[in-house]
């Protein structure tokens, strides 16, 4: 069944939106991701060219479409991320993915709680079929979209954008969100190509996909082929959605070194080129689009060190209404949710 509510947008985006098709039933594991880390390195790259940036960003007024909401306990000092990766196939992310302009979905959702001494955090991966209790929202553009009890995570994506999935996150976490990020196709391969490329372990039995034929074994991808690499699911005879996630993760881990290892976040004017670029295939909460707010987060961030990041998944089990397509949460990620709090 396909969803036929209007899509959600940006301030200067649009689109119509349709549900997540059901996927079946990952495999219980912890993942292990170095996606908050290129996170880190983004921002500080953001803050150190914020002069390009801040001009270029999209932005949501999450503050104003949700109200009430979560907030820090006795101003911990604590810092809460949400990255999301978009495949909108509007403003040109059509050219590095097949499939019509049919709205938006996000398949890769992290919340990266950065703790107050900001030198550790947690990078805690959400799956898409994760069966939760999305609550009352509104979208970017002032739709109100319905509360709905058991229905997977991505779903809050499809229908009401980033303001939607931040509510339902704070829903159920009870964590506030305090900045959020979401990444299109074409940002993605701009980053990639901007670090001179990112090396992964292409898997046998990946088939070609979007445009890219990828052989198995190391190999430096480009933005094109990073983008194909991290949209595939069919590889071999597992193809669920967590081992997706997985390449994922190593395609951030090796995101970071490469980041790391070339001169772009040394160089203004690499970081100037880079950011001007991406900041057109970002859209971010609207306190993180104004570049003094960009340049503090990034002060904040600055001690970070990325051995100390832990990156897991909350334990799931298979959701008793549909045990083939959807998990939900255990018991036990309650008692994650509060440590982080």
């Amino acid at each position: 069944m396909r969803a036929r509510e209007p899509g959600h947008g940006t301030r200067d985006g649009r689109g119509r939106s349709r549900h997540a098709r059901p996927r079946r039933r990952p495999r219980r594991r912890t993942l292990r991701t170095a996606g908050a880390v290129a996170l880190a390195l983004m921002v500080l790259a953001g803050g150190l060219a914020y002069w390009k940036l801040g001009a270029g960003l999209r932005t949501v007024d999450v503050n104003g479409l949700l109200g009430d909401r979560p907030s820090h306990r006795d101003g911990d000092g604590s810092v809460n991320i949400l990255l999301m990766g978009s495949d909108t196939r509007g403003d040109g992310n059509g050219a590095y993915a097949g499939g019509a302009d049919d709205g938006a979905r996000s398949d890769t959702t992290v919340l990266l709680h950065v703790a107050a001494g900001r030198k550790r955090a947690t990078a805690v991966s959400i799956p898409r079929d994760t069966v939760v209790d999305r609550p009352r929202c509104r979208t970017a553009e002032g739709r109100t979209v319905p509360g709905s009890a058991h229905e997977p995570f991505n779903y809050a994506f499809a229908y009401g954008g980033p303001a939607c999935t931040v509510a339902t996150v704070e829903h159920v976490t009870g964590l506030p969100v305090d900045h959020f990020a979401v990444l299109e196709f074409r940002g993605m391969a701009a980053l990639t190509d901007a670090v001179g490329g990112v090396e992964v372990d292409v898997p046998d039995g990946i088939a070609p996909g979007y445009g890219v034929d990828l052989e198995p074994g190391k190999r430096r991808l480009d933005g094109r082929q990073a983008v194909a690499f991290l949209r595939l699911r069919h590889v071999g005879k597992d193809q669920s959605d967590l081992r997706r996630i997985e390449r994922q993760q190593e395609f951030f881990s090796g995101f970071a070194r490469a980041a790391r290892s070339s001169a772009v976040l040394t160089r203004p004017d690499r970081l100037t080129e880079l950011m001007d670029a991406t900041g057109r295939a970002v859209v971010t909460d609207e306190e993180l689009g104004s570049p003094s707010a960009l340049v503090a987060l990034a002060w904040k961030l600055r001690g970070l060190d990325p051995d100390r990041i832990r990156y897991l998944t909350p334990e799931l089990e298979p959701d008793p209404d549909n045990p083939r397509a959807w998990v939900r949460f255990a018991d036990s990620a309650s008692g994650l949710w509060r440590s982080l709090r």
